[in-house]
């Protein structure tokens, strides 16, 4: 099979790799194994000094005295080997990366058993990438379906480095073990084809190290059972009717529909229940709403007393109440509902005295106050988050007054402004 790309045709190998291979714009097109001329190795030998030379101009290093005139200067026939060496070794190390990840979140799902897995070793000397990829995929098969649905989605591009380079040596030297030449079977390798494979290859992992840190802080929650995840956990919440009604039919059937629809047992699905009950975010889903009581309404309008006042003088803001909206502000940016109450602990819960001590300038009632008055959302999303629904309304009836002041006060600037310029004055510049 040819592809004509304009000049030259160029010869597809049967079995095409859509990451290796020849592409339509022959000037991206490196000639590799056979095709490299009489000596193979020169390749190797040129494009790995070729790739420093390349670095090293591209961090802005000037050209050496007595270098050659083609340093820094760009030849895909030589840069194709360091570039798909260092492209491989990424994708090698972010897979060893992931894999303490994944199971140290398995283990949270199953610290009893390993159910048939083996446990990574802590230094994994393996460079062949699909065994890697297939541990880190078993294990996260085993330890979230979110994470084993993103690792699955790696393998095609797993599978196109390891069907050229199975080993890690093939684009470090010319020939293997056994004097057989690498690349035999591929003409050509275009960098545009492969760089626009390798992107997405490198978003996807980018994406699997994300969700391995969402996922870690998830299952530090403990919002979890042995056959549910947080995400899970949180669609049966929304799917039941308030606590108070589940005497019902009606619960009844939501109760069947949702024992078939995960497939649970009886027992499975009143752990799941006992779950929710007591996680603060879930619980409220369900109608259970844990008591706030070191906020009040006399506490958000203190808060904007405060900023009246230029936060000259604490107008009586407790410690109590300073601990509890440093933590709402907290968990209404990163943290999980249910990390109010540690959040919230009281200066002599915390034996490090450096933590004390920088706990306590965060919970400053005019460090606050300011916070607040230039993001009030947050601390409303943070009342949402554990079901405050009525001190949210209290919060947005007070922040509605002082925006319609706000906006009396500009009105009325506007029109002592027109007023002033009306009698003749010049236009303040």
């Amino acid at each position: 099979m040819e592809q004509n790309d304009g000049i030259f045709p160029v010869k597809v190998p049967k079995g095409h790799n859509s990451t290796f291979g020849p592409g339509k714009d022959w000037f991206m097109n490196a000639c590799v194994g056979t095709n490299t001329g009489a000596n193979p190795w020169e390749g190797y030998h040129g494009g790995f000094q070729a790739g420093a030379e390349v670095l090293l101009a591209a961090a802005g290093v000037s050209r050496p005295r007595g270098a050659s005139e083609s340093w820094g200067m760009p030849n895909v026939d030589y840069l194709v080997y360091p570039v798909c060496l260092c492209a491989r070794h990424h994708v090698e190390l972010s897979l060893k990366l992931a894999i303490p990840q994944a199971w140290n979140i398995f283990k949270r799902r199953s610290p009893s058993s390993n159910k048939g897995l083996q446990e990574p070793p802590k230094q994994d000397d393996r460079h062949g990438l699909l065994p890697i990829w297939e541990t880190l995929n078993e294990v996260s098969d085993k330890a979230d379906q979110r994470l084993a649905k993103v690792v699955s989605g790696l393998e095609r591009y797993i599978d196109d480095f390891n069907k050229v380079d199975p080993t890690g040596q093939v684009f470090r030297y010319a020939t293997g073990l056994d004097n057989s030449l690498h690349l035999n079977d591929i003409t050509h390798i275009n960098l545009q084809t492969f760089a626009e494979r390798y992107a997405k290859l490198c978003g996807e992992l980018e994406s699997l190290h994300i969700l391995l840190s969402v996922l870690t802080q998830e299952y530090a929650t403990g919002s979890f059972t042995a056959e549910l995840n947080r995400e899970q956990l949180t669609e049966i919440a929304e799917s039941l009717p308030d606590r108070s009604h589940w005497n019902s039919e009606d619960f009844d059937k939501i109760k069947k529909d949702l024992i078939e629809r995960y497939g649970l047992t009886s027992r499975g699905f009143q752990r799941a229940v006992s779950k929710i009950e007591e996680t603060r975010a879930l619980a409220v889903k369900i109608g259970i709403v844990e008591p706030l009581t070191e906020i009040t309404r006399e506490t958000f309008e203190k808060v904007m007393s405060a900023s009246e006042d230029a936060f000259r003088s604490n107008p009586g803001f407790s410690p109590e109440e300073c601990a509890a909206i440093s933590a709402l502000l907290l968990i209404s940016d990163f943290e999980y509902p249910e990390h109010f109450a540690w959040h919230a602990r009281p200066l002599s819960a915390e034996a490090d005295e450096d933590r004390a001590a920088a706990l306590e300038n965060e919970r400053e009632w005019s460090h606050l106050s300011r916070k607040v008055c230039q993001r009030p959302d947050r601390l409303l999303r943070g009342l949402l988050l554990l079901g405050q629904t009525e001190l949210g309304a209290q919060l947005r009836l007070i922040l509605n007054v002082k925006f319609e002041n706000l906006e009396r006060v500009r009105v009325n600037g506007k029109k002592s402004s027109k007023s002033f310029l009306a009698k003749g004055n010049p236009s303040p510049r």
